[in-house]
C-alpha cells in the first residue's frame, strides 16, 4: 500500500472589490399621460443610489479574515470545505490589525488561525502609492534576524523565510501567508514576530537578498494566543503495532516494524509518538496520514517535522474533531476515534 514515488516526492519538499451579482432594474419613469414627474424621478434616482451604495458597502464588509482562510485552505487541500469546516474557520479566526511602517512600506499583521501546535497568519505589505509591486519576489532577511519566539523565553527563537503572493499585479499591495508550528501555543501566551529588512527575493539563491533591501528596519508584532481552536484528542489507548518504510536514499526504501504509542489529533495538526525507531523523520511510511470523517470524506495530513521518536503534522484543511471516524495510516492500519 506504500507509494514509494509519492513518498520520495513528498520528502523532497520537507525541511513549507467583489462586484455585486445583482443590478437595479432599469426604470423608465414616465407617467401614463406622457408628462414626466420630475420629483418622482429624482426620488427614485436617490433610492437607486442609496441601494447601490448599500450593496457596495455590504460587499466590502463581507471580506473578512475568515473569508481569506476559507480560500487558503480550499486551495491548499484542493477540495471544497464543508459547512462545518467553514463554521470552524469563522469561529476561530483572530483579527489583529497591527501595522508597522519603515521607509514608506507598511507591514500589517491582519489575522491568524491556530491550534495548540499550528499557527497560520496573513500579513499585508503596502508600498508607497506610486510603487507597483508587480512580482512575487519580496521577503525578509532571515537566519537569526527574522524570528518568532515566546515573550517569556520559554522556547528558542525560530527563523524562517517566506515569499509574497501578489493578488493584483497593478497595485502597491502584496500578501504573505505565513505558517509556524511547534509547542507552546497555549492560551494566554504572548509571542513576538520580528521581521527584519524587507528585501527583493533572489530566485537563484532561494532567499531574500540583503543587497536589495527596500525597507530597512524591524517590523515587530505581538501575538496573544487565545483559546480559539485549542482542542486535542488522544486516539491511542494501547500500543498499536504497524509497519512503515524507511527512506534510505533517492531510490531505496526498507520496511520496519514500529509501535505507535500516541496519536494526538488537533483541528489543524497532529503529533505522533513511535517506539522501536527513533529517526522518525525518515519514516516515509508515516509521511502522510489521512483523517477519515464519518461521511467518508478525508483530510490529508503531511509531516512538518520529526525526530527522536516523534513526528509532527499539519493538516491541509481544518478538522472538525467531532466528525472524525478514524485515522488511516499508510500501511492500512485504522486508529478509531475514541467514544
Amino acid at each position: 500500500m506504500f507509494d514509494e514515488k509519492e513518498y520520495k516526492e513528498m520528502f523532497s519538499h520537507v525541511t513549507a472589490s467583489d462586484e455585486s451579482h445583482r443590478r437595479i432594474l432599469n426604470m423608465e419613469m414616465t407617467d401614463k399621460a406622457g408628462h414626466g414627474n420630475v420629483f418622482r424621478r429624482m426620488a427614485v434616482a436617490v433610492v437607486v443610489v442609496i441601494l447601490l451604495v448599500s450593496l457596495s458597502v455590504t460587499a466590502v464588509a463581507a471580506v473578512t479574515g475568515a473569508d481569506w482562510f476559507e480560500e487558503f485552505f480550499t486551495e491548499k487541500s484542493g477540495t471544497i470545505l464543508s459547512e462545518n469546516q467553514v463554521s470552524y474557520i469563522e469561529k476561530n479566526t483572530v483579527d489583529y490589525g497591527q501595522s508597522v511602517t519603515h521607509n514608506g512600506y507598511t507591514v500589517t499583521l491582519q489575522y491568524a488561525i491556530m491550534d495548540g501546535y499550528s499557527l497560520h497568519m496573513r500579513l499585508k505589505i503596502t508600498a508607497p502609492e506610486d510603487v507597483i509591486l508587480d512580482k512575487e519576489n519580496y521577503g525578509f532577511v532571515y537566519q537569526n534576524k527574522s524570528q518568532f519566539y515566546p515573550a517569556d523565553g520559554s522556547n528558542p527563537p525560530r527563523s524562517g523565510t517566506w515569499r509574497t503572493e501578489n493578488e493584483d499585479t497593478h497595485d502597491n499591495v502584496v500578501y504573505i501567508p505565513m505558517s509556524w508550528s511547534g509547542s507552546g501555543f497555549v492560551s494566554g501566551s504572548k509571542w513576538i514576530l520580528e521581521l527584519t529588512d524587507l528585501c527583493g527575493y533572489d530566485d537563484e539563491e532561494g532567499f531574500p537578498n540583503e543587497n536589495n533591501t527596500i525597507a530597512e528596519g524591524v517590523f515587530r508584532f505581538e501575538i496573544i494566543i487565545d483559546n480559539s481552536g485549542l482542542e486535542e484528542v488522544e486516539l491511542v489507548t494501547a500500543p498499536v503495532s504497524c509497519k512503515a518504510k524507511v527512506y534510505d536514499s533517492d531510490t531505496e526504501f526498507h520496511e520496519v516494524n514500529i509501535t505507535l504509542t500516541s496519536l494526538k489529533l488537533r483541528p489543524l495538526s497532529a503529533s505522533l509518538t513511535i517506539n522501536n525507531y527513533q529517526d522518525t523523520f525518515r519514516l516515509a511510511g508515516f509521511g502522510i496520514m489521512n483523517i477519515v470523517m464519518r461521511d467518508g470524506s478525508m483530510v490529508e495530513m503531511l509531516i512538518r517535522s520529526g525526530g527522536n521518536g516523534e513526528n509532527q503534522y499539519m493538516s491541509k484543511s481544518p478538522i472538525v474533531l467531532s466528525e472524525v471516524d478514524h485515522v488511516l495510516l499508510p500501511d492500512g492500519t485504522k486508529i478509531p476515534m475514541p467514544e
